[in-house]
C-alpha cells in the first residue's frame, strides 16, 4: 500500500503512522494559558498550574495487525510523574537508556479510533508503548 508521506511529500510501502501533534490536557488550554503556562515541543510538554505540574512525552503506540507482520503506530502522548520525567529527559538522547516508565495516555482519540482500539481486551495484550 503505498502513499504520499504529508510530512516529506514521498512515497512509502509500509503504513503510516497516525500522529497526534499535543496532548489532550495541553488543546483545553486556553490560547492565552497556551502561551504563559505551556512549554511544549515535538517530544515534551509542561504544563504548570498553579497547584500542580503536568508532564508529557511523545511516544508510539505499537499495535499488532491479525494476520500481519506489520504494526500500526499510533503517535501518542503520555504523562509521566516528575521523577520519570526528569530522568526520561536526562537520558533524551542515550542509545543504551532501556527504561519502562509508567504513564496515562494523554491522547484524545477520536471514537471511531477508540472503537477500534480497545474493542476487545485482548488487544491490550498486543500493545507496546516505546519511542520510535
Amino acid at each position: 500500500m503505498d502513499y504520499i508521506c504529508s510530512k516529506c511529500g514521498e512515497s512509502h510501502e509500509e503504513l503510516p503512522a497516525i500522529a497526534f501533534k499535543t496532548p489532550h490536557y495541553y488543546d483545553i488550554l486556553s490560547d492565552e494559558d497556551k502561551i504563559e503556562i505551556a512549554t511544549i515541543n515535538s517530544d515534551l510538554c509542561v504544563i504548570t498550574h498553579e497547584d500542580q505540574t503536568d508532564r508529557f512525552i511523545r511516544a508510539v503506540l505499537h499495535q499488532k495487525i491479525y494476520d500481519c507482520s506489520d504494526t500500526l503506530d499510533y503517535g501518542i502522548w503520555v504523562s509521566l510523574s516528575e521523577k520519570s520525567f526528569d530522568d526520561y529527559v536526562k537520558n533524551f538522547d542515550s542509545e543504551e537508556q532501556d527504561v519502562t516508565y509508567f504513564g496515562y495516555i494523554s491522547t484524545e482519540i477520536p471514537a471511531m479510533m477508540t472503537h477500534f482500539l480497545f474493542r476487545r481486551m485482548s488487544l491490550f495484550q498486543n500493545m507496546v508503548i516505546g519511542r520510535k
